[in-house]
């Protein structure tokens, strides 16, 4: 077959969508040496730099496929006019199929397509989402659930979600739980970069830790109301918060955590590398959401040994496996409580074991070799 994958050429730091296509293909680099994968995207301004941000791994059936095409144009034609650029190129280059990494699949009727659903937002959640976006997203959604071939969801509860809000036939529906990249996210011995990695973001010498960038839904008040109940019990505690943060919900946080007496480090995003070393430095991975539908951090954080804190909503209990400490309600009462048993010693080992337990069970080749199988079930 000869498959073409939807790449994201975003500036900033990437979003777990892109994260999800780079290490996908890292995967299938390793698991499926038959198949042709052409990775596709396109960009006019600054083509070569954005091209080359894409990870190819040096295998002969995977290359990159980034056109030098400009992206207000075909988006133009793609989505407002509905004319389907992407399929006549598709069908010019003798693809079998399309697999769309995320909810906005073009206009394909003559060529077989898969669709990744990590959640379901704009249906489940309008709220947490800005106003005049969420008609957009809906029909993105609507649009790739019904016509794509083939529907990948990355947790149970965003398959329930694609049943119950877009009436997808559940035999349309894979489920394929994502990885976690070990060659990052691992325990690191080496003090000097730890110590590196502690001068750099200037954090306190006993955070918790969450991983953004800030979305409403991701209640990052309650950490840092949480961590203040906790000062209150003699608990040295900081938050540290990464990824990016609009200005206005900076200064919120800001402001918040010092009504609270509570030290605060927004870092932005951070480098890969150095996510991991904060990870390793952290005293607990604390995720008060009040939706899901998968999420990297938590896995990335448990591979790094890092305890977790997590509501029990959404697909987040299902995604920790047992592993982390589940808070009731995204309260800050509850996250506290939740807290309470992860920075006790005793409990705290049993918590880091179960994590790195279950983090080695979530591997992208498995994520890669159950993404072929649909492959082929979409191109039968």
């Amino acid at each position: 077959m000869r498959i073409a994958i939807e790449m994201a050429l975003t500036a900033g730091g990437k979003r777990g969508g892109d994260v999800y296509a780079d290490n996908l293909v890292r995967g299938l680099a390793s698991v499926d040496p038959l198949n042709e994968y052409f990775l596709f995207g396109y960009a006019f301004k600054d083509h070569a730099r954005r091209e080359s941000s894409i990870p190819c791994p040096d295998r002969p059936n995977i290359r990159r496929l980034i056109k030098r095409w400009p992206q207000g144009l075909v988006d133009r034609l793609e989505w407002g006019m509905e004319l389907p650029v992407i399929e006549m190129y598709m069908r010019r280059e003798g693809m079998d199929l399309y697999h769309c990494a995320g909810p906005r699949l073009p206009h394909l009727s003559r060529v077989r397509s898969v669709a990744t659903f990590h959640d379901l937002i704009p249906f489940a959640h309008p709220e947490f989402m800005p106003a005049a976006a969420v008609a957009h997203w809906q029909a993105c959604e609507r649009h790739a659930a019904a016509t794509a071939t083939r529907l990948i969801a990355s947790s149970t509860a965003t398959k329930r979600d694609l049943m119950e809000h877009l009436g997808v036939p559940e035999s349309k529906i894979s489920m394929i739980l994502l990885g976690v990249d070990r060659e990052i996210f691992h325990g690191i011995l080496d003090m000097e970069a730890l110590a590196g990695a502690r001068r750099r973001y200037a954090v306190p010498d006993h955070f918790l830790i969450s991983a953004g960038p800030f979305e409403p839904r991701r209640n990052w008040e309650a950490i840092l109301r949480a961590a203040s109940i906790l000062r209150s019990r003699g608990r040295d505690l900081g938050v540290v918060l990464t990824g990016g943060v609009v200005e206005t919900a900076a200064g919120k946080l800001k402001s918040l955590a010092a009504e609270l007496k509570v030290p605060l480090v927004l870092t932005g995003y951070v480098p890969i590398k150095d996510l991991a070393l904060l990870y390793n430095l952290a005293e607990a991975f604390v995720y008060p959401s009040f939706y899901d539908g998968f999420n990297l951090p938590l896995i990335e954080a448990m591979a790094c040994g890092l305890p977790a804190v997590v509501t029990a909503v959404g697909a987040l209990p299902e995604i920790a496996g047992g592993a982390a400490s589940l808070a009731a309600s995204p309260e800050a009462e509850s996250v506290a409580e939740a807290l309470a048993p992860v920075l006790t010693p005793e409990e705290r080992d049993s918590f880091r074991a179960r994590g790195l337990a279950r983090a080695a069970e979530l591997t992208w080749e498995k994520t890669a070799a159950a993404t072929v199988k649909v492959y082929e079930e979409a191109c039968r």
